[in-house]
């Protein structure tokens, strides 16, 4: 794993994950997690978030990753899986299409992004209308609110919002 957050809160900015083996990012139990602005790319599994671990996504790109992002319970002592909510993002598959994997416990929510060359997503994944399964960077407007992180709120610099729905402060 380029990136392995285990019980911890935490914030990446600007991050670049390239050739990662196996996961670019790794996030489980009990992690919150808010990611902005990264790019991961040509890694078995683009980021997975597992074991009561919760993660916002903002503004990242996802490039031939085998599995884009994978949400799931892995560990017997935790109840719940994980979750990932996603916002203003892109997902591109050279080969094949993207994919999106969650199990019962689990849920992957995607907003106002752009997923080219199609998508295979199981149960627990849900694309707003505003998600475009095109070649453009962003979907049709639509209004919103995504419940903000305590620590997407210490990040000033940024107003969550890119015009087409936002985080709720």
């Amino acid at each position: 794993d380029c990136i392995d957050f285990m019980t911890s809160s935490a914030t990446i900015q600007r991050a670049s994950l390239i050739g990662c083996e196996d996961k670019g990012i790794s996030v489980g139990e009990a992690t919150t997690a808010a990611i902005l602005d990264a790019v991961v790319r040509d890694s078995g599994i683009g980021m997975e978030v597992k074991d009561r671990s919760i993660v916002q996504l903002l503004r990242a790109d996802f490039l031939s990753n085998s599995i884009q992002i994978k949400a799931s319970r892995k560990n017997w002592r935790y109840t719940d899986g994980g979750h990932v909510q996603v916002l203003n993002s892109v997902f591109k598959q050279q080969n094949g299409e993207n994919i999106f994997e969650t199990d019962v416990k689990s849920d992957i929510t995607i907003y106002n992004s752009s997923l080219t060359d199609g998508a295979k997503m199981s149960s627990g994944v849900v694309a707003s209308k505003s998600t475009d399964f095109s070649d453009s960077r962003l979907g049709s407007s639509e209004d919103y609110e995504v419940p903000l992180l305590p620590m997407m709120k210490t990040i000033d610099r940024h107003r969550f919002t890119t015009g087409r729905g936002a985080f709720a402060r």
